[in-house]
């Protein structure tokens, strides 16, 4: 993996978004930057790096592979939900010990 992340604003994303697998690219939408602070874009960028670092992207596609072949079952549905949730909340955890403030 690159030793980067690139930065991406785009008009596809209403959030802060990764793309890619191999190299992973951070979709801001346009004129995001310019509505943070240096602190608060500092905490989205971390969160981001957690999901990589995680290999949260990597899962993703596990995952949704998993639903493609049981989209019908209503467990996966709900599965997938809380595993989303899960992995939000299992980032914000990382950035907040990172800055000191994991409680």
């Amino acid at each position: 993996m690159s030793p980067f992340l690139a930065l991406v604003e785009t008009d596809c994303v209403r959030s802060p978004a990764l793309l890619g697998c191999v190299r992973p690219k951070l979709l801001l939408p346009c004129g995001f930057l310019d509505t943070l602070s240096r602190e608060e874009m500092r905490h989205v960028f971390l969160h981001e790096l957690a999901h990589v670092k995680r290999g949260d992207i990597w899962s993703g596609w596990l995952f949704n592979l998993l639903l493609a072949a049981h989209w019908f079952n209503p467990a996966i549905w709900f599965a997938r939900r809380r595993f989303i949730a899960d992995r939000e909340a299992a980032c914000d955890a990382h950035v907040l010990a990172a800055l000191g403030r994991g409680h």
